[in-house]
């Protein structure tokens, strides 16, 4: 009995440290510059002296012509991103798009899963505090955006 308690206490810690990494996301500027999503907040603050560390929006998506993606592009893209001080990345199995922030087509894959449609909104610090398979309205999207997190 003991054994097993013990071997289920090593698997549900190895699935708990497994589920954690499938929050971070690595993703590349226009320019190649490779960045994570635990540390690019620091990294861009640093690198553009801004006076808090922008926050991540991830939009992944199984076809760019999937109504929920465009939906949701768009209405991320009614929010000032510098005012709102956020980045968004585009992870997209089926293209690369290198003119802004964008993950691997391997990696859309993995962010994806077995969904078409995701969306993930990380704090300045690069702790996931959403993700759905959903659109999120702008309203809730601000709501994360305005929200102080510690070690801005």
């Amino acid at each position: 009995m003991r054994t097993i308690v013990i071997i289920l206490f090593f698997i549900s810690l190895f699935a708990c440290a497994h589920n954690g990494d499938s929050k971070e996301i690595t993703f590349s500027d226009s320019h190649g510059k490779h960045y994570s999503s635990s540390t690019v907040g620091s990294t861009i603050k640093k690198e553009y002296d801004l006076n808090e560390k922008p926050k991540l929006i991830l939009l992944a998506t199984s076809n760019s012509d999937l109504e929920e993606f465009k939906s949701q592009l768009r209405i991320i893209k009614e929010i000032d991103a510098e005012k709102f001080q956020y980045l968004y990345v585009i992870a997209n199995i089926e293209t690369v798009n290198n003119s802004g922030y964008h993950t691997s087509k391997m990696d859309a894959k993995k962010i994806l899963g077995n969904a078409a449609f995701k969306i993930m909104i990380y704090d300045q610090n690069g702790t996931l505090v959403q993700s759905s398979k959903a659109v999120i309205d702008k309203k809730a999207i601000l709501n994360h955006l305005t929200k102080n997190s510690i070690g801005r």
